[in-house]
Formats: C-alpha cells, structure tokens, sequence
C-alpha cells in the first residue's frame, strides 16, 4: 500500500549522454536468448561445510534454473544449465544470440574492481578459474541488444572520477550491449525468480524494458500477502540501463495455428484434386 514513485514513474538510467547515444540500437533483431543458471555447492555439502560456505559464499541457488525455464517459454532460448552453464559454453554461444541471461552469483572485489566476477557453473574456491571477471569483459566484442544480470551486486563497482562506477554491468556496456539489467545489492534468489519471469513475458508482450521491469515489480508487489515480502529489499534492487526500446522477442512460431492450418491444407489439397 506504499506510494513508491515505481507506481507512478517509468525509471530508466544512464552512465552519460554519450554513451547513452553509443547504446541505442538502430538495428532491429529478431531476439535470440542465452541463458545461463550455473550450480555451485551442493545443499548438504553447504551444511556438512559450513567453513567452505562461509568462506566462498557461492553456495546453491534454489531458484536459478526455474527462473531461466520460465523465461524461456514461447521464447528463442538456449540454456546452459547446472555444470554446462560454464564459461567455455558461454564463450561458444554467444556470438549466436542477441541477448545474454546470466542468474548467477557475483562477487565485487572492493580492493581492485578489475576482479569483481560472476561465478560460473562450480566456481566455488578462491582459485576456481570459471569466473567471468570485469577485466576480461574489456577486451570483448559482444554486442548484444540486452544484457540481464541476475545476481547480486551486478550493477556495484569502486567509483572512479569522470567515469562512475566500474561494475560488472559496466564492463558488458564496454563489451557492446546496448541496454543493461542489473542489481544494486544481494538480492533474494525467490523473488527475483518471479520477478524475471514477469519482465520477459512483458517484452514479449510487445513493452519496452524499463515498462517490462517496472510492471514485473509492481506485480510482484501486488501479489504479496505478508507485508514483509513486499519491501523493497525484494524488489528494487534491479534497474534498467541505456536504450530502452522493446524487443523482438517472442519465438515467431505459434504452434496452436499450425494445429489448424496442417489439416486445412491437407483437406484442401484432397478436395482440389477430386476438382480435377
């Protein structure tokens, strides 16, 4: 029942003008989607270790592969999930698709922001090497129409004079994507889930991304029973960067027509031939 400016404003940002301008998208694609929901420590290995837990903080995210499932639905997606959802996969398939989906776990280094990283499928230890690192994302050519970081603290990094702050969202605008979604802090793995699976049905539903994330949390909001699931630590955390246009999204291909035109067709094609 709170009066949030979510319920009467669209919210959108941008790092500057210029790159504003270099984000926007004159190219309209036919959205293909990568999805990735990468496994980490097992829930019992979690509990049996609770030193290894503590210690990498990469523990098992419950709600990862439902929400890359549900996203995918009457849309273009491949997913890489659980120990495929590695960096090798994403590296391989990538230059095939138009937008990149990662819910995964990411980690800000507050020492030196170059090593901030989102964990790939198993990279629990400090010396796991399947961790995609800000540094890396410089070097990339991956202009893709959308890039959504499901994670935590996707959209945090050190600040730095007449650049801003040097997060991982902001290495994917380096690397080419035209708009961002991302997080602001530790956001819960259940609600965000939900909340995802509400912003791609929106986009495929023909609105552009800050409506699609605003509707998906004003959703969110409305469906809450107990007032606590309904602050804003469970909703607010992710926000919409560069260009904002919608997408085309949805798969193309409505199977219940093709139900009714295959058998149309193929009676036509009877009747025709009695004809002659």
């Amino acid at each position: 029942s709170m009066k949030y400016l979510l319920k009467d404003k669209e919210i959108s940002y941008n790092y500057s003008a210029s790159l504003w301008l270099e984000m926007l998208s004159e190219k309209k694609r036919k959205s293909k989607v990568l999805a990735l929901a990468p496994s980490y420590l097992s829930k019992e290995l979690a509990y049996l270790d609770p030193k290894v837990y503590k210690r990498s903080n990469l523990g098992p995210l419950l709600f990862n592969d439902t929400e890359v499932k549900g996203i995918s639905k009457g849309i273009n997606t491949t997913l890489l999930l659980d120990e495929a959802a590695d960096l090798a996969g994403l590296e391989q398939l990538i230059g095939r698709h138009t937008i990149l989906h990662i819910a995964a776990h990411a980690k800000v280094d507050d020492q030196d922001h170059d090593f901030s990283f989102i964990g790939l499928a198993n990279a629990v230890e400090a010396s796991d090497t399947n961790k995609l690192f800000l540094i890396d994302l410089y070097n990339k050519d991956w202009p893709l129409d959308m890039v959504v970081l499901s994670g935590c603290e996707t959209g945090i990094g050190t600040f730095q004079s007449g650049e801003g702050s040097m997060s991982l969202a902001r290495g994917f605008s380096y690397a080419g994507a035209h708009s961002l979604i991302h997080s602001l802090w530790e956001v819960n793995d259940q609600s965000t889930s939900k909340i995802m699976i509400d912003f791609y049905a929106n986009l495929k539903e023909g609105m552009n991304k800050s409506s699609s994330l605003r509707s998906a949390k004003i959703n969110y909001i409305s469906k809450q029973v107990d007032p606590i699931a309904a602050h804003p630590y469970y909703w607010a955390g992710f926000i919409a960067h560069g260009d904002m246009s919608a997408l085309d999204i949805s798969s193309g291909i409505n199977y219940y027509w093709l139900l009714l035109i295959v058998p149309f067709l193929f009676f036509r094609q009877i009747f025709l031939s009695k004809k002659t």
